[in-house]
């Protein structure tokens, strides 16, 4: 009897412990947004996050290779999704999540990350949007951004 108590225990315990596809989707949700958050210190510092408030983005091309193949694996892990239990709010998550990434891995093709910069755009604007999006409360974040630069 309890041997069939502890078979019966496990049965259920693993049973429970697999995650359900919208646990999936939220945990992809949750590693990009890391992802995204980690790859572009500048748009993390825009949304407060100054942990690596001077540092650049890494614009190399092997990176946007590597950056690129990331996406079309993500894009394979949404296609093994089922969603047809997923709330009506993650359903349209899913839906705009996929035609991003989608969007982006079909625009790769046209290798625009490969066109010179010029006077309408480059790294060589940078310094301007950042003192737009970043608030300047204390002369710390204004040395941060100039240490950036």
């Amino acid at each position: 009897m309890h041997k069939a108590n502890l078979i019966a225990l496990l049965v259920l315990f693993t049973g429970c412990s697999s995650e359900s596809p919208q646990d999936k989707f939220e945990s992809l949700l949750d590693s990009e947004w890391s992802k995204v958050i980690n790859d572009n210190p500048v748009y993390a510092s825009s949304m407060g996050d100054l942990s690596r408030n001077t540092e650049w983005s890494d614009t190399s091309v092997e990176n946007i290779y590597s950056d690129h193949q990331h996406q079309l694996d993500v894009l394979n892990r949404l296609d093994g999704l089922d969603i047809s239990n997923f709330s009506e709010d993650n359903k349209v998550n899913y839906k705009l999540f996929k035609q991003e990434y989608k969007n982006s891995t079909e625009s790769h093709a046209y290798k625009t990350f490969l066109i010179p910069f010029s006077h309408r755009g480059g790294i060589q604007l940078q310094h301007e949007t950042i003192s737009i999006c970043l608030l300047y409360t204390s002369p710390s974040p204004r040395d941060r951004t100039r240490a950036r630069m």
